[in-house]
């Protein structure tokens, strides 16, 4: 059964404008020309297939649902990520351990054959060379790498014909005479190199804790993997959280003036006046003592750790907008003396339909 939280609505909800948003701009002929000056420039098409992987794995991550336990009683909240990454993450080792380690970081006390006491690093449980078939630790990389590198070029291989089989379609010509322009090649490449990562961690982390374990003896680089999520969510909610009000109270106070902007200034002076750790913090805590004083509104501890995630975001968004809105004041300061500005109310047109316009200007 699947199970929604706050932000998995949250982020399917700007996946789905971001998708509307790019047909607006395949039908607006300048917005259009304008991205593909973006898409034109190598770093921009690199950018762009490292962002689609972020969102790629925020978006399985976000898919969560319960599984059913062994004893078939309970059931836990997982998401899609945790059920196809579960060969990495499903067993957990005593205590901290080094990258590429076969043992635990600390000693333990151990009774040896003799019967006495000794100190030693004891061996991991599940992961290293000691539980590997290749004893030497350098060919079972060399191995692993070959491998996923065969797994990439049969990949980007079938990725290539689908490519080049839809482009003779659409120019009703010969799969051969078709030539890559240097974009082209950059995209593939970069797409290459990404699927042959993705394939040699992978295939890595089923033999090592290439990251190494932390306290409780879980994979780093799972918990790597599963940051991806907490920092599109906080980035992205921060910021959208944020934007309205800096833009319009900040465009409005600089055009405005007067009483206005004396009460938007005193709001965003008194905001930076409080210590931002602080206000997150006292938020955070209210959060805590509402959900102790209400417990059967919450059926497990994902959906508390999911709303003080939502939570956390939406205090760092209406805290973080002080500086955007003071600079947008003074720009807009200095543009409502500009002629086209004073053109447009000497037409009659109206203040909040300048500052709109101002707005979609900015953007």
């Amino acid at each position: 059964m699947f199970v929604f939280f706050l932000t998995d609505i949250f982020f399917f909800g700007v996946l789905t404008l971001l998708i509307l948003y790019s047909l607006y701009v395949y039908k607006t002929d300048d917005i259009r020309l304008t991205w593909v000056k973006v898409f034109s420039r190598k770093s921009g098409i690199i950018s762009s297939l490292v962002l689609i992987l972020f969102l790629l794995i925020t978006a399985i991550d976000s898919i969560h649902f319960k599984k059913r336990s062994n004893n078939a009683q309970t059931s836990e909240v997982i998401s899609l990520l945790d059920y196809l990454m579960e060969p990495i993450y499903i067993n957990y080792e005593k205590s901290y351990s080094a990258p590429f380690s076969s043992y635990l970081y600390s000693k333990e006390t151990v009774i040896n054959k003799e019967g006495k006491e000794e100190r030693v690093f004891s061996p991991l449980k599940y992961k290293g060379d000691l539980k590997n078939n290749v004893s030497n630790r350098l060919l079972n990389v060399i191995l692993v790498f070959i491998k996923a590198f065969f797994i990439s070029i049969l990949i980007i291989s079938m990725i290539l014909l689908s490519y080049l089989y839809f482009v003779s379609r659409l120019k009703l010509g010969s799969i051969i005479n078709i030539k890559f322009t240097s974009n082209e090649k950059v995209f593939f490449v970069t797409l290459n190199i990404i699927i042959f990562l993705l394939s040699f961690l992978y295939l890595l982390s089923l033999d090592y804790y290439i990251l190494g374990t932390d306290k409780i003896g879980l994979d780093v680089f799972y918990k790597s993997i599963k940051s991806v999520r907490t920092g599109i969510i906080i980035g992205t909610l921060t910021t959208i959280v944020m934007l309205p009000f800096a833009i319009f109270l900040g465009i409005a106070a600089g055009y405005l003036g007067g009483l206005f902007d004396d009460l938007i200034q005193y709001l965003y002076t008194t905001i930076n006046s409080i210590p931002s750790v602080l206000l997150v913090a006292s938020a955070i805590l209210m959060l805590q003592v509402y959900m102790s004083n209400n417990p059967g509104e919450f059926q497990s501890i994902y959906e508390r750790a999911d709303l003080r995630l939502f939570f956390l975001c939406l205090i760092l968004g209406l805290t973080s907008w002080t500086g955007l809105c003071r600079l947008l004041r003074a720009e807009s300061l200095k543009l409502k003396s500009v002629e086209y500005i004073k053109a447009a109310e000497i037409f009659g047109l109206k203040r909040i339909s300048i500052i709109v316009i101002t707005i979609q200007m900015k953007k």
